[in-house]
């Protein structure tokens, strides 16, 4: 039996600049995979990832009773954050040459938030949330032919708002269908 490690990493920087409407964004992306199958029959993957997201736009802040008619015109910069890390493990055992099993789960931790320096303008707190996801499923794939596969897989998700727990709720889902290889 050969055994077989694969590895495998990627770095993203991306900034983008619009003139037109005055938003700057920077995002960093960073990644970490593995592929491993210590016998035939199983294969087991993960991975880790970091995304960063920075943006600077003018907003206009308008009150609704306006105090004279320079607030029409007024734009204040505002700054907005967020970043995530996911956490991603796969396991696939083939019980037979037609018939294999897959069980996932993935860990996700984001935060977004606008600049906390402008909580005296009620805008701070306008998009503060900070929720952790997390999915499992347990999936089957049938070989039906070397051109046709049918696969089943049961999805449960749960959010988890850590922040004042609008987002808080549990998501379940089926789903089946069917790929074929036009090779």
């Amino acid at each position: 039996v050969r055994q077989n490690l694969s590895l495998s990493s990627h770095v993203r920087y991306i900034k983008r600049d619009n003139d037109r409407y005055h938003v700057d964004e920077d995002r960093y992306e960073f990644s970490v995979s593995f592929w491993y199958v210590p016998i035939e029959q199983l294969t087991i993957s993960g991975s880790y990832t970091l995304a960063d997201n920075s943006v600077d736009t003018p907003l206009a802040y308008k009150r609704y009773h306006l105090t004279d008619p320079s607030s029409l015109f007024l734009f204040n910069d505002i700054p907005y954050d967020d970043q995530s890390q996911s956490y991603a493990v796969s396991v696939s055992y083939m019980l037979n040459r037609r018939l294999s099993l897959t069980g996932e789960v993935t860990y996700t931790r984001s935060l977004s938030e606008f600049d906390s320096s402008l909580d005296s303008a009620s805008v701070g707190d306008l998009s503060n949330i900070k929720i952790h996801r997390l999915d499992t499923a347990l999936g089957l794939t049938y070989l039906y032919s070397n051109r046709l596969s049918l696969y089943a897989k049961y999805l449960f998700r749960e959010y988890n708002d850590k922040t004042n727990n609008a987002f808080d709720g549990q998501f379940n889902a089926v789903s089946i269908g069917l790929n074929y290889s036009f090779r």
